[in-house]
């Protein structure tokens, strides 16, 4: 039950991101980067008000971002619901 909390979470902050990445003005490309230890990294999107060359377009990267966000918010969320679902049909 943990692991899925974390996992949700983890898909929140992506949503969080990509919705972010859409509604900055001075957003035109996104490098992605990871910082931080070899237990506790962190995948960051880093906003440039310039095309970078090497980076995404502030499209793609918030699409990219959203998607991945809700892949993981799914991936707890169906095998949870489904077998509530066929708890509740099977009274």
């Amino acid at each position: 039950m943990l692991l899925r909390l974390v996992i949700a979470l983890g898909g929140m902050t992506f949503v969080a991101t990509g919705v972010g990445v859409f509604l900055s003005d001075s957003c035109r490309s996104v490098t992605w980067g990871s910082g931080g230890s070899e237990r506790a990294g962190n995948f960051t999107a880093t906003c440039h008000d310039a095309l970078v060359e090497g980076a995404m377009s502030q499209g793609a990267a918030g699409v990219l971002a959203t998607v991945a966000g809700l892949l993981l918010i799914m991936m707890v969320s169906v095998p949870m619901f489904s077998s509530r679902v066929a708890e509740f049909v099977g009274r």
